[in-house]
């Protein structure tokens, strides 16, 4: 494997554990802490239930596109092509929305070179 494909695997692998943490961790932390300041400052409560509803929505977002990360990143270590084809469409989507770092991992250097197209190609 080349190393190029090595650090991509594990970068992927790691994006993916932190995304799946913080969908889960930080929807009921933020929930929790606007609960707090409702209730300190007498507000009604209502509108904690939309907000806790658009958390709870980020979180699972969140942790889908950890386990998307983490499945694509495991699968690209082991050489498959559609592996090589998900991150490029994965790492689009991440440089485009900010993940600037990944799209150009994925894009330019790692999976468009000679050596990881052999290695694909095995």
């Amino acid at each position: 494997m080349p190393i190029g494909i090595a650090v991509l695997k594990w970068y992927f692998v790691i994006i993916g554990i932190l995304s799946i943490a913080g969908g889960v961790i930080l929807p009921p932390f933020a929930v929790g802490i606007l609960r707090l300041i409702m209730e300190a400052s007498g507000e009604e409560l209502a509108p904690l239930a939309l907000a806790g509803g658009m958390a709870f929505v980020y979180g699972f977002l969140a942790v889908c596109w950890g386990v998307l990360h983490v499945f694509v990143g495991l699968y690209l270590g082991k050489g498959y092509g559609w592996a090589k084809i998900a991150a490029l469409i994965v790492g689009t989507i991440s440089a485009l929305s900010g993940g600037a770092i990944l799209g150009i991992l994925c894009l330019f250097i790692y999976l468009l070179s000679p050596e990881c197209k052999a290695f694909f190609e095995t």
